[in-house]
């Protein structure tokens, strides 16, 4: 899945892409209640410095981690749990979100028009 592009209306998605597939399947599943909410995710924990790190790697460049004043309400640690939706639309993850960063650094190197 791309759950790393949910906030990117123009990434274009097609009917093999995970995120729609498990869209449609939520949508038929007879077990889930009208606005119920199941987390799509991949069952692991990765940090924000992980992830920062990747898309540096990834992208061939080396720009430092810039970090703020903690904030009233900043969660430290998160992570979705998707027993739910394993259970109710047999999802599984595809790949990870390292992968996932792979992607979509590539599309956005390709499509970069700026």
């Amino acid at each position: 899945m791309f759950p790393h592009q949910a906030a990117l209306g123009s990434v274009p998605r097609s009917i093999d892409d995970p995120i729609t597939t498990n869209n449609i399947k939520a949508l038929f599943a007879p077990d889930i209640l009208k606005h119920d909410v199941i987390n799509i995710a991949y069952g692991e924990q990765t940090s924000l410095n992980e992830l920062w790190a990747h898309i540096c790697n990834i992208a061939a460049i080396s720009i430092p981690t810039v970090y703020a004043k903690e904030r009233k309400g900043d969660v430290k640690h998160s992570m979705a749990n998707i027993e739910k939706a394993e259970a109710v639309i047999g999802y599984r993850p595809c790949f990870s979100p390292i992968k996932g960063l792979e992607i979509t650094v590539a599309w956005y190197m390709l499509n970069n028009t700026k």
